[in-house]
């Protein structure tokens, strides 16, 4: 943790849940289905790393099976959790912005995410006619590239939010489709190697985002 602080400056913790409890899965198993819950050492680890690092920014993926138990873990800690714009319009409606609290990170998707642009080609009609009618955006959501209109409205969506911060990958930023996508789960190959070039990033509007920032009170100081 202290050489990743001495890097970023947020540190985020994947798989938040399992510090509560995590699904042990014996070597003899031959099924992950034949695993148990266990208890996780709970708040110990980070009551060590401020002892040590004083206050901690860290970003906690409380993503996933996730009960009263971790909740209260998360409380403890004083950590903000996470928010998924797509996951708001897949059935969760956790998600969706209007529910976002102050400690939670809204993210328009994160690596194990589709493109903002492909989630909302996949989306079925009627999921993406309420998708589109709830960001307030008329123009052509087909229509990619770098600052296209649909991909600025979902991020401004998000930047109206009550939500601590906002996170944009940055295929997002872009508009490009699922060819970048970063991650896809449950597949071995061919995954982590999407790269970007200066050229794509000096097509990004800054200034708009920036003033978008200004105006939602999340224009860092320094």
């Amino acid at each position: 943790m202290r050489a990743a602080l001495e890097e970023f400056d947020y540190v985020r913790i994947d798989h938040f849940r399992g510090f509560e409890s995590y699904w042990h899965i014996p070597i003899a198993c031959q099924s992950a289905r034949d695993g148990y819950w266990e208890k996780g050492p709970g708040i110990a680890p980070f009551a060590a790393m401020r002892r040590e690092l004083g206050p901690l920014p860290v970003i906690a993926e409380d993503l996933g099976v996730i009960g009263p138990e971790v909740e209260a873990l998360l409380r403890d800690t004083g950590f903000p959790g996470m928010r998924v714009l797509q996951f708001g319009f897949l059935g969760d409606s956790r998600h969706l912005p209007h529910r976002y609290e102050s400690n939670k990170v809204a993210y328009t998707g994160t690596h194990d995410n589709t493109t903002l642009l492909a989630w909302i080609y996949e989306l079925r009609q009627q999921e993406r006619e309420e998708a589109l009618f709830y960001c307030g955006y008329e123009g052509d959501w087909s229509q990619g590239g770098p600052n296209c209109g649909i991909c600025k409205a979902w991020i401004r969506t998000l930047y109206l939010t009550a939500a601590h911060m906002v996170i944009v990958p940055i295929q997002d930023l872009l508009g490009y489709g699922a060819d970048t996508r970063t991650n896809i789960p449950g597949k071995p190959e061919g995954n982590w190697r999407v790269r970007i070039t200066q050229e794509a990033l000096g097509q990004i509007d800054s200034s708009y985002y920036r003033q978008l920032a200004a105006l939602t009170d999340r224009l860092r100081s320094t």
